[in-house]
């Protein structure tokens, strides 16, 4: 909640019921607070819910997140998701060289007009510049308590926003398997392969 300058390197979490890795922050002192500069690399992810997460806690802003050389082997949600419920601005996301297998959903993101705060004035949230590149998904399967699996990346909520959320990257991703381009409002920098084994 509300963190600065953390690194997460060389772990291996599993057996988590909820997310594994996840940026949050709520209004709890009655105050936003902004989070920043976190370097997450070489670990090992399973999770029961989702592996790498922004919210459901959306207060603060986020800025300057990097993932990379992460291997998720479990997510019955998502395996990479990020939601903005509560007016935050969540800008600057990297994701690189990102292993997914066995999750509900490879990727989730998702805005909403929730705006758990006191502020009255506050307005929906932001998610933009997020980079994803070199990501594969295989095995993508039902989670327990959340649903159908869906094999592509997701996008969801108020689509007002999405419109001014993109960041400046390309516009398709690519399947392994049928090597067909699936149509998404998201955009990454490179292919995120797909292989359904």
């Amino acid at each position: 909640m509300g963190c600065r300058n953390v690194q997460v390197h060389d772990c291996n979490f599993t057996g988590c019921v909820d997310d594994t890795l996840g940026m949050k922050s709520d209004y709890a002192l009655g105050r936003t607070i902004d989070s920043a500069n976190f370097y997450v690399w070489d670990n090992y992810f399973e999770s029961g819910c989702n592996g790498l997460q922004f919210g459901s806690e959306t207060a603060g802003d986020f800025h300057n997140v990097n993932f990379w050389n992460i291997r998720i082997a479990l997510a019955m949600k998502a395996g990479i998701g990020i939601t903005c419920n509560d007016g935050a601005i969540i800008d600057g996301v990297n994701y690189r060289d990102i292993t997914i297998s066995g999750a509900a959903n490879p990727i989730y993101m998702l805005i909403t007009d929730r705006l758990r705060t006191g502020d009255t004035t506050r307005k929906v949230g932001t998610i933009r510049n997020v980079k994803i590149s070199n990501v594969t998904v295989t095995d993508v399967v039902a989670g327990a308590h959340h649903g159908p699996p869906i094999p592509r990346p997701s996008l969801a909520g108020r689509s007002r926003v999405w419109k001014t959320s993109r960041s400046r990257t390309s516009r398709s991703l690519t399947r392994a398997a049928a090597q067909k381009p699936m149509r998404t409002s998201c955009r990454f920098t490179r292919r995120i392969i797909h292989r359904t084994v």
